[in-house]
């Protein structure tokens, strides 16, 4: 009804009604139907209205109609849209009349309860796989921001190379126009060029041990989408025993409806074998 209301912005019709009807299968079902003159619904998002947390809204949470279809099924019933864009969108619930049909939704109810909790204790444990690799991208975090300093360290050490680099330089071009002095600060440039091929080689060791971290780092990425496919793996393990669920059910509907055929042969075989009354 909500959905209804804000589908019609400044003026329409809302529509509700309920009748009893009997489907093909003989089953009688209570129909009610809600109807409106709104905005409708486009045909790429009709297939998508009972999909969670899909919504065309700013605001909305994408959950309305996809925990309304769940309560309907847990009760036995069904629920439909029917929509023309810009014309207006109708929404048909069907719930059972029958006592029997409750019963048995009823013991349809316990089977599903008992699959949920399985399915839960399932999803805990892929919580905690992603709580694992959660923890690991963070540890993948502070190794980079250990790299990333690393490598400021390493461009500081390269501005004072190039600073002693143009120092050299200076001395150099001194050293040209004094001949007469270049004789005795030969000896200080040489030690001087000494030191900074020291650090130099500082600058290549410190280069290696960048390369070895970011050979860990991309190790430890692969770890993390070998993680990524098992819980990939896990939740197709999960959709496979959903089918099954849904395959045991169809096999129970099978199998009471043989019960319902024997129970009707039972029933004409002792017809048939009364004796006829006398008329004494």
């Amino acid at each position: 009804v909500l959905n209804a209301v804000q589908s019609m912005s400044d003026s329409g019709r809302l529509k509700i009604e309920t009748k009893p009807i009997i489907l093909d299968n003989g089953k009688g079902y209570l129909e009610i139907r809600i109807s409106d003159t709104g905005c409708g619904i486009q045909e790429d998002d009709y297939n998508k209205v009972f999909e969670p947390f899909y919504t065309t809204k700013e605001r909305g949470t994408g959950l309305g109609l996809a925990i309304v279809n769940r309560i309907v099924e847990s009760h036995g019933g069904k629920i439909k849209v029917e929509s023309e864009f810009k014309k207006g969108t109708s929404c048909i619930l069907l719930l059972p009349r029958d006592r029997r049909q409750r019963s048995e939704v009823r013991g349809q109810r316990s089977e599903v309860r008992g699959q949920r909790s399985e399915v839960r204790s399932q999803r805990s444990e892929v919580r905690s796989q992603r709580s694992e690799v959660r923890s690991q991208r963070s540890e993948v975090r502070g190794q980079k921001s250990e790299v990333r300093s690393q490598r400021s360290e390493v461009r500081g050490q390269r501005s004072e190379v190039r600073g002693q680099r143009s120092e050299v330089r200076g001395q150099r071009s001194e050293v040209r126009g004094q001949r007469s002095e270049v004789r005795d600060q030969k000896s200080e440039i040489r030690s001087q060029r000494s030191e900074v091929r020291g650090q130099k080689s500082e600058v290549r060791s410190q280069r290696s041990e960048v390369r070895g971290q970011k050979s860990e780092i991309r190790r430890q990425r692969s770890e993390v989408r070998g993680q990524r496919s098992e819980v990939r793996s896990q939740r197709s393990e999960v959709r496979g025993q959903k089918s099954e669920v849904r395959g045991q059910r169809s096999e129970v509907r099978g199998q009471r409806s043989e019960v319902r055929d024997q129970k009707t042969e039972v029933r004409s075989q002792k017809s048939e074998v009364r004796p006829p009354t006398s008329d004494l």
